[in-house]
């Protein structure tokens, strides 16, 4: 089809941002995005290695920890046995009630130390195990946040290309014809639906209501003295009513002959007229 009209969206915006300046912005959010993707993705071994470093550490914590309550498993028996004669002998004063006492304390000390080591061995179990399933879905979490980015690149670059495809709005000819009318300029802000052009079809003829001011009238008077200095004729046929009117009521008709078509003005020339229809 032909191209009748070409609507630049840029320069009609209407207060709105322009196509260029839509394009601009969703191109601008590409590229954040792309830097986000590539700081992620050049991140990610040293997030992973942080990751095993920490459980490298964690471990070594844990065996020093497992040592220790293994030493108390073994000295703890040894001290409450150690105490439980203590309390005999001190019952039959065969020591000083003071180390009696002495030995309490110590085993009560090592008791409660006991008790903290075995808090702190959990307490690293939860933070070993938490790292270790930090890097058992590293990979795949990673890939997941990747995909998501590239799926919103993917979005703005469809985005885009419709905000380029939309930069311009081509009106088509719906038919082959003759375009009779443009009626909009560009730069001019039209509503919907709005003819911007008339077409006349192939097989139709033209019909347009003509209105005759006075310099309609003085460029006919021109054309009949040009003519008439050139030994010819001028006669006007098939007016509508409005024109034939107006020229009535001027007297042109007097000075120039109206008929009704063309066959009877061609007809007033008679047949040895050619010249200066």
């Amino acid at each position: 089809m032909t191209v009748l009209f070409v609507v630049d969206r840029d320069a009609n915006s209407a207060g709105a941002p322009t196509r260029r300046q839509v394009i601009a912005a969703l191109t601008e959010q590409k590229a954040a995005l792309q830097r986000e993707r590539s700081i992620r993705q050049s991140m990610a071994a040293a997030q992973k290695q942080s990751l095993s470093t920490q459980l490298a550490t964690l471990t070594t914590q844990h065996d020093h920890l497992a040592a220790q309550l293994k030493n108390d498993d073994t000295t703890l028996p040894v001290m409450r046995a150690a105490m439980e004669r203590l309390a005999g002998a001190s019952a039959q004063h065969l020591v000083p009630d003071s180390v009696y006492q002495n030995q309490v304390f110590a085993f009560t000390e090592l008791l409660g130390q006991h008790a903290q080591f075995q808090q702190a061995s959990l307490t690293v179990e939860g933070k070993m195990a938490d790292v270790r399933s930090q890097l058992g879905t590293f990979d795949d979490n990673l890939a997941k946040e990747l995909s998501q980015t590239d799926r919103a690149i993917s979005q703005l670059d469809q985005q885009i290309a419709e905000a380029q495809a939309s930069r311009a709005i081509e009106v088509l000819a719906p038919s082959a014809g003759t375009l009779t009318a443009v009626r909009a300029h560009p730069g001019q802000a039209v509503a919907q639906g709005a003819p911007l052009v008339t077409l006349l079809s192939g097989d139709a003829s033209l019909q347009a209501d003509l209105f005759v001011d006075s310099a309609s009238i003085g460029c006919l008077m021109d054309v009949h003295r040009l003519l008439q200095e050139k030994g010819g004729t001028l006669r006007l046929s098939g007016l509508q009513p409005r024109v034939e009117t107006m020229i009535s009521m001027t007297g042109v008709h007097k000075i120039v002959p109206l008929h009704r078509d063309e066959e009877g003005a061609l007809a007033a020339f008679g047949p040895a007229s050619g010249a200066g229809r």
